[in-house]
């Protein structure tokens, strides 16, 4: 395999230069002695002259010798393939429903009973309340007595304000009721 330069010609390029450029010599040469100066003296104008001359056909014709360079990165890496779809959220473990799971309120999807917000969409879990814990009430009893009072709840001024979704929340709330999101100690109204 003959060997190759970087512009690709190849050694035979630079043959034809040098027969260009004695060619030219000795042109020269022949019209200076006939001016009466001696061959060598238009021999070596016409040369170095006619070597100058193709090397310069050369680089124009070829452009430098200076390539375009390539695109430092393909185009076609930064956008999706037709037809690319997100990947959906994947389901939480099994072992994550030991205890049972609870439907999110805005979502539908299941969580885990100890969870508090959703894995899919953040929103707040609340467990559905049991409609009845213990034995069956009896008719007559139900009617017959008063109920026991309620446990008064701590009353907690409701003057933490979510950044995020802007609802009102418990002063010694962390998180927001509504959404999840963590609530700074400086959003205190």
């Amino acid at each position: 395999m003959p060997a190759q330069t970087t512009s690709g010609m190849g050694p035979g390029i630079y043959i034809f230069v040098l027969l260009m450029a004695c060619v030219f010599g000795v042109v020269a040469g022949k019209i200076v002695q006939n001016g009466g100066y001696p061959f060598w003296v238009g021999f070596l104008l016409g040369f170095f002259f006619g070597l100058f001359g193709v090397i310069f056909a050369f680089v124009l014709q070829t452009g430098g010798g200076r390539k375009k360079p390539p695109a430092p990165y393909p185009v076609e890496m930064y956008y999706p393939p037709p037809g690319y779809q997100e990947p959906r959220p994947q389901p939480p473990p099994a072992q994550a429903f030991a205890q049972g799971a609870v439907n999110c309120l805005h979502c539908g999807s299941a969580a885990p009973a100890n969870e508090q917000f959703c894995w899919n969409c953040g929103g707040l879990l609340q467990a559905a309340p049991a409609l009845w814990s213990g034995p069956p009430p009896d008719a007559a009893a139900q009617w017959s007595e008063a109920p026991p009072a309620a446990p008064a709840a701590p009353v907690v001024a409701m003057n933490k304000i979510c950044p995020l979704c802007h609802s009102r929340n418990a002063g010694n709330a962390a998180f927001c009721a509504g959404c999840g999101t963590e609530i700074s100690r400086g959003s205190a109204w």
